[in-house]
């Protein structure tokens, strides 16, 4: 979840978003923020996004289980820029089960509306984004365990 959490960190190993601000936090579980993507694969295209996010850091009451849902939500303090696109997450999310220390399972669920008509072929790149984007994930969670000596 630490890959997570820290922001600065977070823009180390994930190489699509370009800034992410938390805009309301309420308690460690429950925050909104926005978090603005480019994509130099995908005709490209930055967008913005203002996500809701509730953490579970103890899921079902078990230590080794964490669930991390997100969805877009409207808010006051920051209407739609005119400069970016706003995209609208549907519906994502992250569960992460510690196995044992050297493996954890995910799963990753994300159903983002782009707001944009892709072809055939940037169909393809965006397959392709969410593949490379699983890559970096796990790359940035190598980075965590070397840079705090884990």
């Amino acid at each position: 979840m630490k890959i997570f959490e820290d922001l600065n960190f977070r823009l180390k190993w994930d190489k699509y978003s370009s800034k992410i601000n938390i805009i309301e936090k309420f308690n460690d579980e429950n925050s909104i923020e926005n978090y603005i993507i480019y994509n130099y694969m995908i005709n490209p295209f930055e967008r913005d996004f203002i996500r809701k996010i509730k953490v579970w850091k103890n899921y079902l009451g078990n230590s080794k289980m964490l669930l991390l849902h997100y969805k877009s939500v409207e808010h006051k303090n920051f209407p739609e820029n005119k400069n970016i696109k706003r995209g609208n997450f549907i519906i994502g999310g992250y569960f992460f089960q510690e196995i044992n220390q050297k493996l954890t399972k995910s799963i990753i669920v994300s159903h983002p509306d782009f707001k944009n008509n892709f072809d055939e072929f940037t169909n393809e790149k965006v397959y392709e984004y969410f593949h490379n984007f699983i890559k970096d994930l796990i790359n940035g969670c190598d980075l965590y365990i070397k840079s705090h000596k884990l």
